[in-house]
């Protein structure tokens, strides 16, 4: 006789972090923590196809391409934004009276290679037990972000865009048995 199991239900809450990879080290990158997540978007573009036998549907496919990825975030974390598009933050001065700089939309955005990102969802299961639900994908290739208008006790709302791929290594670089877009992680607190 089999043993039973029973079922996994996880209920997850909003966002609370977004993390850039190293793509060297597999670890969250030197300043890659994207601060201030207000929403998180994942959405798979997929492809279907039927099969067809006598003008009849015998069988439907179906394939992902990739996934969109739209974070929102209140705050504009410029060193974030500059490893995700590989442009270099100048500062001048010290402490808190420092400047900042770096080019908007450089070209080179274009050929920016893509990170590991993480996104944490506080969550509990079935039993009440507190919980920490992760979306770690592997290959998430940043296209474009967008600044919107500040509001009141909102701040400066920006979206980062990005499509994750399928990779054929994990976030560490170790190949896979089948490539894949990532991986759902469910931890106890």
């Amino acid at each position: 006789m089999l043993p039973v199991i029973d079922p996994i239900f996880i209920e997850g809450f909003s966002v609370s972090d977004a993390t850039l990879y190293d793509r060297a080290t597999g670890l969250p990158a030197y300043r890659g923590d994207l601060y201030g997540i207000k929403d998180g978007e994942i959405t798979a573009d997929v492809t279907t196809w039927d099969d067809l036998s006598n003008d009849t549907v015998v069988n439907t496919w179906a394939d992902v391409n990739f996934l969109d990825v739209k974070l929102s975030f209140s705050y504009l974390g410029l060193d974030s934004l500059s490893l995700m598009n590989d442009a270099t933050l100048s500062r001048a001065g010290t402490g808190t009276t420092q400047d900042f700089e770096m080019e908007l939309y450089p070209r080179s955005w274009a050929k920016t290679l893509p990170y590991p990102v993480r996104l944490t969802i506080p969550s509990k299961d079935q039993y009440g037990n507190e919980r920490t639900l992760y979306y770690l994908l592997y290959k998430v290739k940043f296209v474009e972000f967008d600044f919107m208008s500040p509001s009141y006790k909102e701040g400066m709302p920006i979206i980062y865009k990005g499509k994750a791929l399928l990779s054929a290594t994990n976030e560490t670089g170790a190949a896979l048995e089948a490539p894949s877009f990532g991986r759902l992680i469910s931890t106890v607190v």
